[in-house]
């Protein structure tokens, strides 16, 4: 294959860093540094690195130990290294998996070295072999998915922590750099450079989409092009971000990429996830496993696991991802009750082990409680906090443990504060105790106005501290209490004010708690999770057929699980202590089996491959399976398949490659914790229970394309310009009325439509009312000018890109439902003729009066932002404008940069000269400002993202904020009254400097200078501050723009500027603007 020169590997990522990955940064100074150049060779399975490793300066002299994988042989090394026998070295654990296996075969080798004192430096060249293999049917049916130590070849590259493929310095954490060289149209993807635990690369040949979400860049790998796919990830990336990101905090990484694996994997790494092809295309894979890998960069890979203390990161993901989604849509009582039936199905009493021993999943035990079992105690957690609390505490311990490794006990630290209780009960007994409950109810009766009954614990590994959910449905709903319960026996009396018709216990599976097998139907894991079980053949059947039914048996065989094959003509009946497989249609126990499934005609197919479940007829407990197959060829689809639908009660599969088309689970209405209190028990209509909010919500997400699509249209050449008078200005006020108008606003213009006319023009406004009561009166401000200079100036950036933001601010906030206070949306016309339009509504406000307006937060020229900071213009107006816009950067990781002065720059001016505290929102200056260069194609929508993610983050918070504002009026403006008594006057010069905002001294420091410009011709240059104009001293921005109204073109003025330690003058002759 022709190979590629050398490239960054693609987790290089945008230059802007965010202040969550500063925080990491920081950090990493004291961390080794892995400096890597790698080159792979599919054909030959060959790995080549040059490696440098820099410790930090208090390893000087030190003695230090790697391990490296046994094909790898060390060419060269400075210092010099040694070998060393492996002894009891245990080599990594990471959340996908650990080296144990290469470690234990001798597949590694142990190495010291002894670094230099005047360099803690280690350098190394090696090169070998990868591939490692992959999991025999067996082992892949034990784990539930196929795994390998790492592997090189023609479709791919998967090298992790448990390959050894970098010097692995047992559990400190690293910081890593590295450069890959691989095959043309190859991509290989790897961490971006913050403090990690494992160092994974993987890829091949495949194809990049990316999009930029928020400070993040969204990326999508495909082994085959996809656009379609691509963008179902690219949306779901930029969901779950920004979900987490409310939920938890900063997103820590500055990508995050979805990349399609060689085999079937779900595997979190650090900055990015690898799923197999089938995985990916699964319809539910994005709202269950693909968030639960997107977590991992919060929990996992950014908190890191202490291994020995057990691992908490699977169930925190499984049950802010997993969960959360289902509880989003109703569902959570559904999951958490599959997640009790799994442990019931799979965890035996000799499988069952404490979570502060669980390392990794390898079974499908092992997941029940590693994964089930600690999602279980979290939600218990919630429960007994609340959801407030339980939010907090998961904000603290990010923010306290992020780069750190931490344990269950640091997470119970963190909740402890937040709930303000004493934890140490709940986490002994959940935590360092295998076992759940096992609960009965006794003596249910009515009593009056009154229900009692006991509740009884049962199970073996000791009693159990519970809050008890018990739920009595009467005549008017349902009447629920938390029974607190110690001991082994505790009675309870629930009060009710209408007739009682039934009593449950834990309704809605709020406990872990051991499911009676009457509390669900039988199902397909529980024949998958017995220890025992009996496989029944046909006799009748031919040896050929026979044996493909043992093939598939022997597909599951699980030192967990002892299986005895007989023919039907050796069992006179099914044993009631085990569980049983009954296989083909010929069988003799069959007929039997198919007559209580008569109801579900699509198990009578006998062109399908059919498998069900019953209840033992003997012994509810266990359970009866069958099986039979269409073909011969169906055997190993549906043998490699049907541990993956443990849940269901019975499915049906078609054709050679056993495609699944029809499943379904028993009705079970018989549990013993549903006790009916009527005396005439005839059937009662189903009744749910009142619903619960999530964790959290799907946020609304903000679209690049979307807002592109604004901007083309409104700096198409049809508008004009969007000048005063065209008909290019009233089909833009047009547009974007019918923009508010979809979004779901209320008009707010003069006699209930959206315009508010005013001498020259016209405002468009739409009204988000507010939703609390409190708030009456009052109203946030939020404006984007759409005026511009008229016939042969697109205004692309000035303004259309502020109109594009504030429309799809307003349809994004609306989609929410009713803001706390009032927003009052707003597109002003005649910005460019002096403030007209927002003059007159500072005049002429609605639907609040002034004095109710709280703030104004204007969006102007903020579509060339770059790799720059948000600027934020005019924050010396408010007190609180700072620290606001600070906790904005770093709940978005988006940078951001405070200007305190020259609130003049544009419509927010006319609040500030009222007393209305107002910023500036703005992407920078640029050449093309005020020309006909301005257009559409230079517009950056990424920036655009930002943006829009910033001031909807300020937004949301001045609409909650219940105290005003702190008005400070520090903008370079004049006084307030002075301000407002002056009548707005017209610029007809143009001078040809690009002021840089964000200067602060006295004076106007250029940014840039426009080629061509009179200033250009006066020979000025970026950086030199104007002193004088005119023989006028212009110390502040407004003082600036006040002297060129007062100018005509023509017009030969004097300048005064400082460049450097130098005061210089020229004379310039003024252009038309």
């Amino acid at each position: 294959m022709k190979k590629s020169p050398w490239i960054r590997a693609s987790a290089a990522a945008l230059a802007l860093f965010s202040f969550a990955q500063q925080a990491l940064y920081a950090q990493a100074a004291d961390l080794p540094r892995y400096d890597l150049d790698v080159a792979v060779e599919p054909a030959t399975h060959g790995l080549a690195v040059e490696a440098t490793v820099s410790f930090p300066a208090a390893y000087a002299g030190r003695e230090v130990e790697f391990l490296l994988a046994a094909p790898l042989a060390i060419a060269s090394s400075a210092p010099a290294v040694e070998r060393l026998p492996l002894g009891d070295t245990r080599g990594f654990t990471g959340i996908n998996g650990s080296s144990g296996d290469l470690v234990k075969s001798g597949r590694a080798v142990r190495y010291r070295a002894t670094l230099p004192k005047d360099s803690p430096t280690l350098r190394l060249k090696y090169a070998g072999a990868i591939d490692f293999g992959f999991d025999t049917p067996e082992e892949e049916y034990a784990r539930g998915f196929s795994e390998t130590a790492g592997f090189i070849g023609e479709k791919g590259v998967y090298l992790a922590g448990s390959s050894l493929w970098y010097p692995y310095l047992g559990e400190t954490l690293f910081v890593a750099n590295v450069r890959t060289k691989a095959p043309e149209g190859w991509h290989l993807v790897t961490v971006d450079p913050a403090p990690v635990d494992e160092l994974p690369l993987a890829g091949g040949p495949l194809t990049r989409y990316a999009e930029t979400v928020g400070a993040v860049e969204a990326q999508v790998f495909l082994r085959t092009p996809d656009e379609q796919l691509a963008r179902k990830f690219l949306d779901a990336t930029a969901r779950d971000l920004e979900m987490y990101r409310q939920l938890i905090g900063p997103y820590p990484y500055r990508k995050f990429a979805m990349v399609e694996n060689f085999w079937e994997t779900g595997y979190g790494m650090p900055s990015f996830t690898l799923l197999g092809s089938q995985i990916i295309r699964f319809p539910f894979i994005l709202t269950s496993s693909y968030p639960h890998e997107i977590l991992h960069n919060w929990w996992g890979n950014s908190v890191f696991v202490d291994y020995a203390t057990g691992n908490w990161c699977e169930g925190l993901a499984a049950y802010m991802a997993d969960h959360l989604f289902q509880e989003q849509v109703g569902k959570g009582a559904a999951y958490r009750r599959d997640t009790l039936k799994r442990y019931r199905d799979y965890v035996q009493e000799t499988h069952d082990f404490p979570l502060n021993e669980f390392r990794s999943r390898h079974s499908a035990a092992t997941e029940a409680v590693g994964y089930g079992k600690s999602l279980m105690g979290f939600h218990m957690l919630r429960r007994q906090l609340g959801d407030d609390a339980f939010r907090k505490a998961l904000q603290s311990f990010y923010r306290n443990e992020r780069g750190e490794r931490a344990g269950f006990m640091d997470l119970k630290r963190e909740f402890a504060k937040a709930g303000g209780v004493n934890l140490d009960t709940f986490f002994d007994q959940w935590v360092n105790r295998a076992g759940a409950a096992d609960l009965r109810i006794e003596k249910a009766r009515v009593d009056g106005q009154q229900v009692r009954g006991v509740i009884r614990q049962v199970q073996k590994s000791g009693l159990l501290q519970l809050a008890v959910p018990v739920s009595v449905r009467t005549t008017k709903g349902y009447v629920t209490q938390q029974v607190a319960i110690a001991g082994e026996a505790t009675p309870f009396a629930i009060p009710v004010d209408a007739a009682p018709l039934t009593l449950e216990v834990d309704p809605e599976f709020d406990l872990f708690r051991l499911l009676d097998p009457r509390e669900t139907a039988p199902s397909i894991g529980q024949l998958f999770g017995d220890t025992q079980v009996l496989a029944v053949l046909p006799a009748r059947a031919d040896k050929a057929t026979q044996d493909l039914y043992r093939g598939v048996l022997a597909r599951w065989a699980s030192p967990a699980q002892k299986l005895v094959v007989k023919l039907d003509t050796e069992v006179k009946a099914l044993p009631a202590d085990h569980a049983v497989w009954v296989l083909g249609r010929d069988n003799s126990f069959a007929a039997a089996l198919l007559a209580q499934v008569a109801a579900e005609p699509a198990l009578a197919r006998q062109d399908a491959s059919v498998v069900f479940a019953r209840r033992h007829p003997a012994n509810p407990s266990k359970a009866v399976g069958f099986i039979s197959l269409a073909s011969a060829a169906a055997a190993p689809g549906l043998a490699g398949k049907l541990p993956h639908y443990g849940k269901y009660s019975w499915l049906v599969f078609e054709g050679d490659e056993a495609k699944n088309t029809g499943k379904g689970e028993w009705s079970a209405d018989d549990s013993p914790l549903h006790v009916d209190l009527r005396s005439e028990r005839t059937p009662l209509a189903p009744l749910a229970h009142p619903a619960r909010a999530p964790l959290a919500e799907p946020p609304p997400v903000f679209s690049a394309q979307a807002m592109l699509g604004h901007v083309q249209y409104l700096a198409a050449p049809e508008r004009e310009g969007r000048g005063l008078g065209t008909q290019g200005i009233g089909q833009a006020a047009d547009y974007i009325a019918a923009a508010f108008a979809k979004a779901g606003l209320a008009p707010g213009g003069d006699q209930g439509g959206w315009l508010q006319a005013f001498p020259r023009g016209s405002n468009v406004i739409g009204v988000l009312p507010g939703a609390n009561p409190a708030f009456d009166g009052q109203a946030v401000v939020v404006s984007a000018h759409y005026d511009h200079l008229g016939p042969g100036h697109p205004g692309a950036d000035d303004n259309a890109s502020g109109v594009a933001v504030l429309i799809e601010l307003a349809r994004t906030i609306a989609s929410q439902g009713r803001p706390p206070r009032t927003l009052v949306f707003i597109a002003f016309s005649g910005e460019e003729s002096g403030l007209l339009g927002s003059r007159w509504y500072a005049e002429h406000p609605s639907p609040v009066p002034l004095a109710g307006i709280r703030a104004n937060v204007n969006l102007d020229t903020v579509g060339r932002l770059g790799a720059g900071p948000v600027r934020i213009i005019g924050t010396g107006t408010a007190a609180e404008w700072s620290p606001v816009f600070r906790g904005v950067g770093f709940t978005t990781g988006i940078a951001i940069q405070t200007i305190e002065g020259a609130a003049v720059s544009s419509d927010q001016q006319a609040f500030i000269e009222r007393g209305v505290p107002g910023v500036q929102v703005f992407s920078g200056s640029n050449l093309d400002y005020h020309k006909a260069t301005d257009t559409a194609d230079k517009i950056d929508g990424a920036g655009l993202v930002k943006v829009a993610t910033v001031a909807k983050e300020t937004i949301d918070y001045l609409a909650a904020r219940a105290e005003p504002l702190h008005a400070t009026m520090k903008a370079g403006g004049p006084p307030v009254a002075a301000a407002a008594a002056t009548a707005p006057r017209e610029r007809k010069v143009s001078f040809g400097v690009v002021p840089d905002f964000g200067y602060t001294g006295k004076g106007v420091r250029a940014e840039s200078v426009i080629p061509g410009s009179p200033a250009a011709k006066g020979s000025l240059q970026a950086g030199d501050i104007l002193l004088v104009l005119g023989g006028k001293p212009i110390e502040t921005m407004q003082a600036f723009s006040d002297v060129l109204k007062t100018m005509k073109p023509g017009d030969l003025v004097d300048v005064e500027f400082r460049r450097g330690e130098t005061v210089e003058k020229v004379r310039v002759e003024l252009a038309a603007r």
